[in-house]
């Protein structure tokens, strides 16, 4: 009785819409679907060691490899934030010729922690009083790019709402809003907006500004203000971990309670809190001078 009792619930169940959505995310891929995507092999460019053994390349890793190469490039040419226009420049090229291009999600999240917890390593005790006094004028930045980007994204809206007759406001609104790029994606994905829209506008955005302005202050000279350095303290291994240990205990926090990016939020604010303090654990090891 109690199995003929469940028999209903379990067919209303298999055969309703959730179900189905379970299905199609988690449907396994055939043995040859699944090698194309872990083993595609980027152009000759990319891979004149692998090609004459015929050794199988993963996608990611071949992009990996090409990302560092365009580094080394930009260290050889002594160009500004080599590590960042390199891998950019490099790869947007690959990606725009048709190269099957390819960024781990995971190796991505541990990008924007890296990143978050940089950054936070920038907010020495003199750095918190400055913004401590030009609160108002930064309170006044963030209602000016708040309504910036909104102006923007009527503007998008309006221009392209009678060519693409599904086009959502959520897409408009975080293309054209002054942000993160991979924020404003992850924002408008979570709004039910077209995320490769959202970061095919950020991303160049983000070209066109890494590429002329460091090289613009390059030429210029441009010196920053000493405030401006992060702290001259000699990396430690062990501060180093216990920095990682505390950010990995902020994002499973933030995590838990759904925010729009935890991985950046959580190491960010890792680091403010105890570079905020006068606490001096180590510094982000640096690959290059």
């Amino acid at each position: 009785m109690a199995q003929r009792g469940l028999k209903p619930l379990r067919q209303k169940w298999t055969q309703g819409p959730r179900w189905r959505a379970h299905n199609r995310r988690f449907a396994p891929k055939s043995q040859a679907a699944f090698n194309a995507d872990q083993h595609r092999l980027l152009p000759n460019l990319a891979m004149p060691f692998a090609r004459p053994f015929n050794i199988p390349m993963p996608q990611w890793l071949g992009t990996l490899l090409l990302a560092f190469l365009g580094a080394q490039a930009c260290l050889w040419a002594n160009t500004p934030i080599p590590w960042m226009l390199g891998p950019l420049i490099v790869t947007a090229t690959a990606s725009m010729a048709g190269a099957p291009t390819y960024s781990l999600p995971l190796m991505r999240k541990f990008g924007q922690a890296t990143i978050g917890l940089s950054l936070g390593l920038y907010f020495t005790p003199d750095m918190v009083a400055l913004i401590g006094r030009l609160w108002w004028a930064i309170g006044l930045a963030i209602v000016w790019s708040l309504a910036m980007g909104y102006l923007c994204g009527v503007w998008l809206y309006r221009l392209n709402k009678a060519r693409n007759p599904d086009l959502q406001r959520s897409t408009t609104y975080f293309s054209g809003a002054i942000g993160g790029a991979s924020e404003m994606t992850q924002l408008a994905e979570r709004e039910g907006g077209r995320a490769d829209w959202v970061a095919s506008a950020h991303s160049l955005r983000v070209l066109l500004v890494t590429i002329t302005i460091p090289f613009a202050m390059q030429w210029g000279q441009f010196n920053g203000h000493a405030m401006w350095q992060s702290s001259p303290i000699a990396f430690d291994p062990w501060g180093l971990a216990a920095l990682i240990v505390l950010s990995g205990l902020s994002v499973a926090l933030l995590r838990r309670f759904h925010s729009a990016n935890p991985w950046f939020l959580g190491s960010l604010a890792v680091g403010i809190l105890v570079t905020a303090l006068g606490q001096s654990w180590t510094s982000i090891p640096r690959l290059s001078a």
